[in-house]
């Protein structure tokens, strides 16, 4: 709903070249995109919502927001950016991820009491990283 709430801005500043009202218009579309994916991601971490609906509702982001800027001949750079944001939101939620399973790896095999080395190997962290680790879990690290 916050996307149709900005048709007003895309049809007042359309018209205008690279003016720097227009210019926050986009940055507003790229904040509230990157707001609504994050917000898509908590949810399906939480498990409020599948990953299924959560592909559909930001596709579904995508095309309201390239209908309306093609609606409103607002900007030719705008569905590039929107794109890029949505990228880089996917992005940074991967990795995240993985760091995410890279810390869960480690902390299981920091509990089975394994040797150093193959929690690096198994977990790809660095020996500071699961020394941390093993320090928050109350646990000491076994040399080879």
């Amino acid at each position: 709903m916050q996307i149709f709430l900005l048709r007003d801005k895309l049809k007042k500043f359309g018209k205008e070249k690279n003016s720097e009202e227009k210019q926050k218009v986009i940055q507003e579309i790229k904040d509230l995109t990157e707001k609504i994916i994050s917000e898509v991601k908590k949810l399906g971490d939480e498990n409020k919502i599948i990953k299924d609906d959560a592909d559909r509702i930001i596709t579904a982001l995508n095309k309201l927001i390239k209908y309306l800027n093609k609606k409103y001949n607002f900007d030719e750079n705008l569905n590039r950016e929107v794109d890029n944001v949505i990228k880089s939101v996917f992005t940074t939620l991967k990795e995240e991820g993985q760091e995410e399973s890279k810390i869960k790896t480690a902390e299981k095999m920091i509990l089975k009491d394994e040797p150093l080395e193959k929690i690096i190997e198994y977990s790809e962290l660095t020996e500071k990283k699961i020394r941390q680790l093993a320090k928050t879990l109350s646990k000491e690290i076994i040399a080879n």
